[in-house]
């Protein structure tokens, strides 16, 4: 989670309008494709981009 929090501490206004969620055949693990927009924090540079983010999964 520590990697995923940074990036909305980078960027200002950083949304996932419409994620794609797969799950892992065992159900472990989540994956998140995500295109989005937003303003670099320390720049103000508009960034796009297309993010996977991976979730681990712990009692259930």
């Amino acid at each position: 989670m520590d990697f995923t929090y940074g990036l909305f501490r980078k960027f200002t206004g950083l949304r996932w309008p419409d994620p794609e969620w797969t799950e892992s055949a065992d159900g472990k693990r989540a994956f998140l494709e995500g295109r989005g927009e937003a303003t670099v924090t320390q720049s103000g540079d508009r960034h796009r981009n297309v993010y996977f983010t991976r979730f681990d999964v712990r009692d259930g």
